[in-house]
């Protein structure tokens, strides 16, 4: 399924959850109080000098972080944690138009169910809303006073020991799907090496103060680059966390999951058919990122969840090849279609090509064609597909639309570079008949039409 949204929606800041949220100053300061009686005076977080003022490196650093997320969870049993200013510099949906659209009004909500953390402090939650286009998203983080956030703790926010709203359709922990019929969102998500404090990353992290500094430590199986966002500080593996959770929709009943090499059967929780299993993040390296959504599917993907429990009594094994029960019609049980899959006769229209030189000196080929059908969700685009025997890759394409098209609306868009000889381009109306985005599982191709192009 695919997951990295960055390339389809606009950065822009997001507006402020927490606009007009009082701040209770003696309850802020009695949270720290817990935290520095904690913390040698040479590295409480109020002393750490700004630029330049690095956290020192090794066991020192490790012990100031991991004792300042316990504060903070010490802080939450007492009643004392705080909700702060919201986390900035993430990415939001603007265009109701375009790429995934823009959420949908009324539809975000923080849902009943949560996990404790394993170290205590405040639980984690899941988020939902729908967009314009038909997406559905879903959103892991901390939660306090039904905020769903990021903790001010290992370094974040200037360790201020609050929680910090995530802006909803903040790219924060988001993965998105194709809604069905009945407007309900299929999507799991299976992350190791989750920051404890809640956030995707170090990039994600800067203080109120200093909007661009970045204080926070990195996964141990982080990038290269990304520990360098993190100015080398490495999460003790104590505040690294595994989260599975996700969305089976209204027919799922339960779930069942191996923890500690014991099955554990629990139930779904409402009519999203929700699930969060948290726990303290295995050691060494898991087949899905340490940052960003993880890894992503329209069934729980790389986790420990053996079974899929339904309402009318049929069991869903999850295999690495999970059988027919699980996926019936090559979408998940309860998955109701949107919309019927285009016929070639209904897609089918004339398609021109012409060759011109682009600035680079490459040739390259402008397809026009009028739209046959309108596009106007996250389930639909126009594509187009050229293979040429002497080119590497041999196969390749494009996207010809990313947006809202009307019927008849012309369409041009660019080839990119063409090899020589003779080149067949195909336009398709690519269409995902489940759940998963485009490119994914269901996704068919529907034919439009053909032009060839002769290369100098």
């Amino acid at each position: 399924m695919r997951h990295d949204h960055r390339s389809v929606i606009e950065r822009l800041a997001a507006e402020d959850p927490a606009r007009g949220t009082h701040v209770e100053e003696t309850s802020r300061a009695a949270v720290w109080n817990v935290v520095r009686a904690s913390m040698d005076d040479s590295n409480t977080p109020g002393s750490r000098p700004r630029r330049g003022g690095r956290l020192a490196a090794g066991r020192l650093a490790t012990v100031g972080l991991t004792v300042s997320l316990a504060g903070v969870g010490v802080a939450f049993a007492s009643g004392l944690l705080q909700v702060g200013a919201p986390a900035r510099l993430v990415e939001q949906f603007e265009i109701p138009t375009s790429g995934f659209g823009s959420v949908a009004p009324g539809s975000p909500k923080v849902l009943a169910l949560t996990t404790p953390d394993p170290q205590g402090g405040a639980p984690w939650g899941l988020r939902t809303f729908t967009t314009t286009r038909g997406a559905g998203c879903v959103q892991a983080g901390r939660v306090v006073d039904g905020q769903l956030g990021v903790l001010g703790a290992d370094g974040a926010f200037a360790n201020d020991g609050r929680l910090h709203p995530i802006p909803v359709a903040s790219t924060s922990q988001l993965a998105c799907s194709a809604l069905d019929a009945n407007g309900h969102i299929f999507e799991n998500v299976s992350k190791n090496n989750q920051l404890a404090n809640g956030l995707d990353g170090p990039e994600e992290a800067p203080s109120a103060e200093h909007p661009v500094e970045h204080e926070v430590c990195a996964a141990a199986v982080a990038t290269p680059a990304e520990k360098s966002s993190a100015l080398g500080r490495i999460c003790p593996p104590s505040e690294e966390r595994a989260l599975y959770y996700g969305l089976l929709g209204p027919a799922a009943a339960g779930i069942t999951y191996l923890q500690e090499g014991k099955s554990v059967t629990t139930p779904t929780s409402g009519a999203e058919g929700a699930y969060l299993i948290v726990t303290l993040a295995a050691p060494g390296w898991h087949p899905n990122e340490p940052y960003g959504p993880g890894a992503t599917g329209v069934l729980p993907p790389d986790g420990p969840i053996t079974e899929i429990h339904y309402r009318d009594g049929t069991v869903c094994h999850l295999t690495p090849t999970p059988e027919a029960a699980c996926t019936p019609e090559g979408v998940p049980v309860g998955y109701v279609p949107a919309e019927p899959t285009p016929t070639a006769a209904q897609a089918a229209a004339t398609v021109s090509a012409q060759v011109v030189t682009a600035t680079g000196g490459e040739h390259e080929a402008i397809i026009s064609f009028n739209a046959p059908l309108a596009v106007s969700s996250v389930r639909d685009q126009y594509k187009i597909r050229w293979t040429h025997a002497g080119a590497t890759p041999a196969e390749n394409s494009v996207d010809a639309t990313e947006a809202d098209v009307t019927a008849g609306q012309v369409v041009s868009a660019r080839s990119g570079p063409l090899p020589q000889g003779t080149t067949e381009l195909q336009v398709v109306l690519e269409h995902a008949t489940g759940p998963a985005l485009l490119e994914g599982a269901g996704t068919v191709y529907v034919p439009v039409g053909t032009a060839t192009v002769n290369v100098p």
